[in-house]
């Protein structure tokens, strides 16, 4: 189950995430198992992360992003172009979603 977080929780992350550099990035090939297992483990270790998703078509970029967030439990935060911000708490707990 994807985490949830309110309006006020997610754009705090999109702000967190402004300095962040692409930490994965999804192709022609597509959402691949490796990509899901890429994007997991870069959530398990920083538990905010950027990632570049390139489609032709807005619709397709805009589905694979719920995909991703989907398959990984994450929350999409946001997204700008082809890029998502994405977050799921470890337990490590680094970052605080904030009220």
């Amino acid at each position: 189950m994807p985490t949830e977080l309110n309006s006020r929780q997610r754009a705090r992350m999109r702000g967190l995430a402004m300095n962040l550099k692409s930490l994965a990035s999804i192709g022609r090939q597509g959402l691949t198992p490796g990509a899901i297992r890429e994007i997991s483990s870069a959530l398990d270790r920083d538990e905010l992360i950027k990632v570049r998703v390139t489609a032709d078509e807005r619709e397709a970029r805009a589905a694979l992003m719920e995909e991703i967030a989907t398959q990984t439990g994450a929350c999409l935060c946001g997204a700008t172009g082809n890029t998502a911000v994405y977050f799921r708490p470890s337990d490590k707990k680094l970052i605080s979603p904030g009220d």
